[in-house]
């Protein structure tokens, strides 16, 4: 099995345990989309170049893809935090109310 993919695109997989050409199963073939200017033209064609060829094994590609691993919980909310108080217009006021209702 042969799977084509985009050099930008690999790079955000995680990182794919290598195999022989001889006992691979998938072949990832990673490209890269290069401009060709013509100056006489002044024109801009591309060409999809090959880079690299990487040889997995595919049960252990597709765990390895399908599988995400939690990252620090104390970052993930600290980065909540800051993208939920860029969308107040006040900063947050943290303060106890009195009770509303009077007592008999």
């Amino acid at each position: 099995m042969a799977v084509a993919l985009d050099s930008s695109f690999y790079e955000t997989l995680p990182k794919l345990e290598e195999v022989k050409k001889e006992e691979a199963e998938i072949a990832w073939l990673v490209y890269d989309l290069s401009p060709n200017t013509d100056e006489r033209n002044n024109r801009t064609s591309y060409s999809l170049n090959r880079s690299r060829v990487v040889y997995t094994k595919f049960k252990k590609s597709l765990d390895t893809i399908t599988s995400s691993r939690a990252g620090d919980v104390g970052k993930f909310v600290s980065q909540l935090q800051r993208e939920v108080d860029k969308k107040l217009e006040l900063p947050p006021t943290n303060r106890t109310l009195g009770n509303p209702l009077p007592d008999n």
